[in-house]
């Protein structure tokens, strides 16, 4: 079960580095960036957003069977790819990003389920 943990922590990298690295250098041309309500000023900062967020498993991975290290990376990662999958339904289109949110979501609500399995669950 950890295996599987670090698969998807792993997957979120992948997901979330190459969403970040789109919406940073999508935004590098400079246009709009005078306006701080531009739509490239928004996508660099998503994208510096899901840097930060891709970054969990390197953050994590000497603590993947510790409950409360586990616990809460997995709960900031449940609430971040379930409010983006809410955001993508709410605005519409772009159904391949919001689907793959979608999928994150699960598996992370998944994982935080099962983290029993593979964590050692604090005394008391």
């Amino acid at each position: 079960m950890k295996n599987v943990f670090t698969g998807v922590l792993i997957l979120n990298l992948i997901v979330e580095f190459g969403a970040a690295f789109a919406l940073i250098s999508a935004s590098l041309g400079g246009v709009g960036v005078e306006d701080p309500m531009s739509a490239t000023v928004w996508s660099r900062s998503y994208g510096f957003g899901a840097l930060a967020i891709g970054s969990a498993v390197i953050w994590i991975w000497p603590h993947r069977d510790n409950y409360a290290v586990v616990s809460t990376v997995l709960g900031m990662l449940m609430v971040f790819h379930i409010g983006v999958t809410i955001s993508f339904g709410v605005v519409g289109g772009q159904l391949a990003v919001g689907g793959l949110h979608a999928v994150l979501s699960v598996l992370m609500v998944t994982m935080y389920v099962l983290r029993g399995k593979w964590c050692e669950k604090p005394a008391g």
